[in-house]
């Protein structure tokens, strides 16, 4: 018989030689340690409003001894309703696709934003329009051949973005800073200068902004909590 010393696993009752302890020593920090970067810390703040508005908002600097990893920021945009009347001033007929919505930004002055590059979320749907039937320049009569009016229902969109590793120790600290969401009219019907546009019933808009803190322990933290799941394995094998 072998007389190498063997531990007893728990869950199988089978011996396994002592060497494996290292292995489940090292499993057990790399648990520790996984668990530790996988630390996130989320704030919401909610806007409403009709386009076109703004909307300040403040946020919470991350205020720990932890190690920052990453920031993502993220905009949320719901839209529902809204009136778009179009009318061809033209010659000749048009056709298309007509899109219908708002366009969202954030940004901030006291902390360095990364530009979102705006954020469209619209309704869209196909138009055809005759040449003009002598209606007079800014009539905007829905009436057809030459006018359409188009009324939205709901829709919504997500977009982020992740803050550059240089300007994260900007949001470090024991105080807050403030970010503005900007929410203007999209209308987009392509290349037709003859055509007129005029929206009779602004889209409604409810959104939020997240800001994800991910951050690490500090090194003595971890340590700690190593040392800590040794000491159990030991006094597991004591017995």
């Amino acid at each position: 018989m072998d007389n190498k010393r063997r531990i007893v696993s728990e869950k199988t009752g089978k011996h396994l030689p002592l060497n494996l302890q290292a292995v489940f020593m090292v499993l057990a920090t790399f648990i520790i340690t996984s668990a530790a970067i996988a630390n996130p810390l989320i704030q919401r703040q909610d806007f409403n409003g009709i386009s076109d508005f703004s909307k300040l908002l403040t946020f919470d600097r991350l205020n720990t001894s932890d190690t920052l990893t990453s920031i993502k920021i993220s905009l949320n945009l719901q839209i529902k309703g809204g009136t778009l009347i179009i009318d061809n001033d033209g010659d000749s007929s048009v056709s298309g696709t007509l899109k219908f919505g708002i366009s969202g930004n954030v940004n901030s002055t006291e902390v360095n934003l990364p530009s979102f590059s705006g954020t469209n979320v619209f309704y869209s749907q196909p138009f055809y329009l005759d040449s003009d039937v002598n209606d007079v320049e800014g009539d905007y009569s829905p009436l057809p051949p030459d006018g359409m009016q188009f009324t939205g229902s709901n829709n919504s969109d997500s977009t982020f973005v992740l803050v550059e590793d240089t300007f994260l120790n900007n949001y470090i600290g024991s105080g807050t800073f403030n970010v503005v969401v900007g929410i203007s009219p999209y209308v987009n019907y392509g290349d037709f200068p003859d055509i007129e546009y005029y929206i009779t019933n602004p889209v409604k808009t409810n959104g939020y902004v997240e800001v994800t803190y991910t951050s690490i322990p500090e090194p003595a933290t971890i340590t700690l909590l190593t040392f800590g799941i040794l000491a159990v394995l030991k006094r597991k094998r004591k017995k």
